[in-house]
């Protein structure tokens, strides 16, 4: 019974740590760098745009608050 004591902290900070890595893991890949090219309407193939202009990862017309669409490339 001695030892439940001396292991319980450990575990504790164990299932903390676990959880932190956990949330830290899927929350680092959702970050998503965009360079804008401009208006949509210039670039009727964003995606095929953003290749050609070495953005591997394609890109999407994407619309922020009131502005129009903007055509913006995955870093």
């Amino acid at each position: 019974m001695a030892a439940g004591g001396k292991v319980s902290p450990f575990v504790g900070f164990l299932c903390i740590a676990l959880l932190l890595a956990s949330v830290a893991g899927p929350a680092g890949a959702l970050r998503i760098t965009e360079i804008c090219q401009g208006p949509c309407s210039d670039f009727p193939d964003c995606r095929g745009t953003c290749i050609s202009k070495k953005f591997p990862k394609g890109g999407l017309c994407m619309g922020y608050g009131t502005q129009p669409p903007a055509c913006c490339c995955f870093v």
